[in-house]
């Protein structure tokens, strides 16, 4: 018997519920082309050559219903000893990096802060950490943007966070360096990164009240 192989889909599965879980079967209609059966042999040679199954001749066509076995996981808890503060659920493994486009500006000029996450893992599902302005800083809605990519080593890609924020008055000014932490499966353990902090000078503004200084 002759059979043509191939993946009809492929999925990434990150577990939320710890415990024996059951993947269900999954079920695909196709049309399948089988031989039909002569009601008595052939002593031909020519039409033995002909029937060969490498030509169509004498194939019908049977819609199939194919139905994959069941798959059953064991989905154990993380560890709850040495959990960091700021695991908020990432599994994997990842990279942190945070920029800005500007370190010196005057008051009420905006800059921009961006908070990667690149790695392998539950991209999707991570909350990006948050960093924390000094007062002074108004600070927008980050805009948010995803870029992840399926493979055989699973899901990869990247998260991101661009904020905008406008110091409103003058002095220097210092971002504490934002932390991440995530779960390696490999390392059986916690992970936590931190990028650098951020210095930031801040001119007198046109706008700026005067004697308005936060250092």
């Amino acid at each position: 018997e002759e059979y043509v192989v191939a993946d009809v889909r492929r999925v990434a599965l990150f577990p939320q519920k710890t415990g024996r879980l059951t993947i269900e079967p999954m079920e695909i209609n196709c049309i399948a082309q089988v031989r039909a059966r002569q009601s008595r042999p052939s002593f031909d040679p020519f039409e033995s050559f002909f029937n060969d199954p490498f030509f169509n001749r004498g194939l019908q066509t049977i819609p199939q219903t194919l139905v994959s076995e069941a798959i059953t996981i064991d989905v154990s808890p993380l560890p709850g000893a040495a959990r960091p503060s700021s695991f908020t659920g990432a599994v994997g493994r990842f990279g942190l990096s945070g920029s800005i486009n500007n370190t010196e500006i005057k008051a009420n000029e905006a800059i921009n802060l961006v908070i990667s996450v690149s790695g392998n893992g539950n991209l999707e599902l991570l909350e990006l950490p948050k960093p924390v302005f000094p007062p002074g800083f108004e600070v927008f809605e980050p805009k948010l943007s995803t870029d992840i990519k399926t493979g055989a080593d699973g899901i990869s890609g990247t998260r991101k966070a661009d904020y905008l924020v406008i110091p409103r008055f003058e002095g220097n000014y210092r971002i504490e360096p934002i932390e991440f932490s995530y779960f390696d499966p490999r390392r059986k353990e916690y992970i936590t990164l931190r990028s650098q902090p951020f210095e930031i000078k801040v001119a007198k503004g046109d706008a700026t009240e005067s004697g308005s200084t936060i250092m």
